[in-house]
Formats: C-alpha cells, structure tokens, sequence
C-alpha cells in the first residue's frame, strides 16, 4: 500500500504545472490535429521560458475525421479558439501551427473553398490574424494532445479466412490456392526481402504460412511475382474495368512492390479492352456554302436509310428501295427522291444522274451531306457541308 502511494505521488509530482495567468506576458495558441482529434496547448512566454496554461482535446466526429489535412487544421484552429475563448478575448496572440498552408489562409486572394472554410476563417480572424508556422518536432505538446493513447495504432488482429486471402479464379479457370501462395513466396527473392518490414507479418492460415502485410489495418497477403499476372488477370477479366478500378479492387485485398505501375501496364495492354474502344471518326471538313447567284445553280444532295419494312412486312431491300435518295435545288423551288436499292456513291451522283438539270440548265454543282457514306467517293464538283 506504501509503495503505491508513493508511485501515485511521483506521478502527481511529474505532472506538468499549470502556471498562473500573467496580462503582461506574451500568449501562444499551439494546435495540431490527427487523423481523429484536435489538441492544443495555451502558454505564455515569461523571462523563464514558456509556460502551460490550459490543455485542449477533442475527438474529431466520423464526418470531421474525413476531412482533408488543411481543413482538419483549421478545424483544430477554430475549436481551439472557441474553447480559450475566455482567455483570449482582447489579448494579443498567435496561432502555432505545423500546417504551413494555414498560415496563407488568411491572407490569400481568392475566397475559401468551401461555407464551412469561411464561416471558420471568419471567427478566427475576429480574435488574430497572426498564424505563424512551427516545425511539427518542436510541437510536442499540441501533437501529444492530438493523439491521446486510445486511439494509438494497435496491430490488426488476423481475422482473415484462406477463402477471403486468396479465393480467386484467373481467366485460365484454376484457382490460386494457399498452397501456390506460400510456395511461391518462399522461392521469390523480391517477397522474402520484404519480410523484415515492420508491418510484414508471417500468419497461419489454413495449415500454411503466408507473410501478410497490415500497412492499411487489414492484412493482405504479399503476392510473388509469379502469381501476381494471373491475380490481375482474374480480377482485370469480371468486367474489364478501368485503370483506377481494377488497382483498388486488386489493391483491397493484395499487395505488391510496384502494383499500381503493373496494374496500369497491363491494363493498357489488354486486348480485350483495346477491341472494345471506339475507332476513330473522320468528320468530313464543313465549307460556307455561297449564296446561289442563280436559280437551279446548286444542288443539295443526301441520303435517307435504311428505310423501315413497309406495312405488309415486306422486306424493303428485296421489293423496293433501301435508301432515299434526296435531292433539293440551292433557291428551294424543286424538290425530288429516288430510290435507291444498294447505297453506292458513284451510283447516285452519275448512274442516277439529273437528266432536268443536265438537259435544261447544265451540270449543277453538288453539295453532298456530311454523313460517312458521303466518303467512300466524292465527285469534284462536290462539296461537304453542314
């Protein structure tokens, strides 16, 4: 019992003081946040150095801790203030911070992100504008406050079945069992480099020994280069999906030195997915067309098809034209179709012919459609347009 009270009083005695407030001495405001909470330290400079004089802590809510790293600073700025601020209102002070582009906020030309930057921004400028940056080893406290022990990284406990670890199909139709797993990773030189990492585990799964890696809180067993074709290969194959997709789903569940460089090779390399893509289109180039100084001077030609079944069902390939073709004169005063079995350009604009405009006023200059039918042949005399 001695012995424990003495214990108690060591600690109580090694606890940091808290020094009383002094109106002439100089006020910090140091904060830093981590991925879940926000800590800061408020202390006054005195001629016997820097002395505490309250402590901050606050655990971020699970939308705050989705924030990105400069608006979970600034949120840590903010809390900070409202919550010293009995004790800085009307006193001169600066914010410590290790964020650097913080100490821009204030400062910068265009306006914040986003409502909650400026409302935030808003209440920290009526009490400093004077952010000044500090290097994150010399912010020991704050940063300590910021990461208070239950919420310290905890190795992962092996949860993972040999069905969730490796119950894949690659395209070839076997499955990539434990079996392959671990005798391939004691035969490749790169995965036994790797085992002397700290997140590197050796766990026991189904009678054999794979070496895992927790790096993201979940183990994923590391892939030799011998497998690794055939995982991507399996995963790649369900719906030949794009760069960014395929390397999360592979990077969910394995890892690998360099998965995302292959991950991106070999999916550009795919076949399957080049054969899918779209060919390339030649759009034909569009030309002002003049306005027709005489009547009958132009003709606008272009094609319609291919047509439907009549009302009969009968095939219209086989009992009538196909296609429609469609000519119109450049002043809109005559009009005409003919049909048309089997499309073919040269067929159009010689073999059908405009025995009127040839006999009467002569051969009319064409302005043909932009379709793509339009450019297998083109007459001279003939111009695309719109």
């Amino acid at each position: 019992m001695e012995a424990a009270f003495l214990e108690s009083k060591q600690r109580l005695a090694s606890v940091a003081q808290l020094a009383h407030p002094n109106p002439s001495a100089e006020l910090e405001l140091a904060v830093n946040a981590s991925d879940h909470h926000a800590g800061a330290v408020l202390q006054q400079r005195t001629p016997r150095g820097l002395e505490p004089l309250s402590f901050f802590s606050k655990k971020f809510e699970p939308a705050q801790s989705k924030y990105s790293a400069f608006d979970r600073e600034l949120l840590a700025v903010y809390l900070a203030i409202r919550h010293f601020r009995w004790a800085l209102e009307g006193r001169q002070f600066h914010v410590l911070t290790d964020h650097k582009p913080l100490t821009f906020a204030l400062h910068r030309q265009s306006d914040a992100w986003s409502a909650r930057q400026q409302r935030q921004l808003s209440y920290v400028a009526e009490y400093t504008t004077d952010i000044r940056h500090i290097a994150g080893a010399l912010n020991v406290v704050a940063d300590a406050l910021s990461r208070p022990p239950s919420v310290l990284p905890q190795p992962p406990t092996c949860s993972f079945t040999a069905a969730e670890v490796a119950a894949v199909t690659p395209t070839q139709g076997e499955k990539v069992t434990l079996e392959e797993l671990a005798a391939h990773q004691l035969t490749c030189e790169e995965t036994q480099r790797l085992e002397d990492r700290p997140d590197v585990r050796l766990v026991e799964m189904g009678g054999q020994r794979l070496l895992c890696m927790d790096s993201t809180g979940s183990l994923r067993p590391l892939v030799p280069a011998q497998l690794r074709k055939a995982i991507f290969d399996s995963v790649h194959s369900l719906a030949h999906a794009g760069t960014r997709a395929t390397s999360r789903m592979i990077s969910t569940r394995y890892v690998w030195p360099g998965c995302a460089a292959d991950t991106a090779s070999w999916v550009k390399d795919c076949q399957h997915c080049a054969r899918g893509k779209p060919g390339v289109i030649h759009k034909a180039e569009v030309v002002a067309i003049p306005v027709p100084a005489a009547r009958f001077s132009h003709m606008h030609v272009d094609l319609v098809g291919l047509l439907p079944r009549s009302t009969k069902g009968h095939q219209v390939a086989g009992s009538g034209p196909a296609y429609l073709y469609h000519r119109r004169g450049g002043c809109r005063r005559f009009c005409g179709h003919v049909g048309v079995q089997v499309w073919c350009p040269r067929h159009c604009y010689h073999g059908q012919g405009d025995p009127v405009y040839v006999v009467y006023v002569g051969l009319p200059l064409f302005i043909a459609g932009r379709g793509p039918h339009h450019h297998d042949f083109v007459p001279p005399t003939v111009k695309r347009a719109g």
